[in-house]
């Protein structure tokens, strides 16, 4: 009988565990995801909101067959942003890698941008956010980007 109860104490133990952790994963989402709404309905307000005001931003690609890094600057992004027409763009993610230790977090996924309804390109979005008292924002961005091998994104 007690080795019955410490298993049913153990499975509570483990589904409630579990349970916090998807809170805690869905809490992670949450700027990444209110980035991309915001981007979608051109929201340079709500682009600035998803970020640490030390935020780092990085893009590689191939060129000449050799990979090549650019940084970007978080005024430029929520000025092209603003400048779009709301649905104008809109990426979409999906296949989420979440890794968590305490205040920092990492996610990987998989997007695909539009423009006006017509692929653009695609990619893997990797971002680095941290656990603060306005709640988890993004400090650094990095993507990779390419036209060709690309993977359309799950209906």
């Amino acid at each position: 009988m007690r080795l019955f109860l410490s298993l049913i104490l153990l499975v509570i133990a483990l589904s409630s565990n579990a349970q916090s952790h998807s809170e805690q994963e869905e809490a992670i989402l949450k700027p990444i995801i209110n980035l991309f709404e915001a981007m979608n309905n051109a929201d340079s307000s709500g682009i600035r909101a998803a970020f640490h005001p030390e935020v780092t931003m990085y893009t590689t690609f191939i060129k000449n067959d050799t990979a090549q890094l650019r940084k970007g600057e978080l005024d430029n992004f929520v000025k092209a942003i603003g400048d779009a027409k709301p649905g104008m763009l809109e990426e979409k993610i999906w296949n989420f890698k979440i890794n968590i230790d305490e205040p920092m977090a990492q996610v990987w996924c998989d997007y695909a941008l539009y423009v006006n309804d017509e692929f653009h390109h695609c990619g893997v979005d990797a971002f680095q956010l941290i656990n603060t008292t306005e709640g988890w924002l993004i400090f650094e961005i990095a993507d990779t980007r390419r036209t060709e091998g690309c993977t359309e994104p799950p209906k």
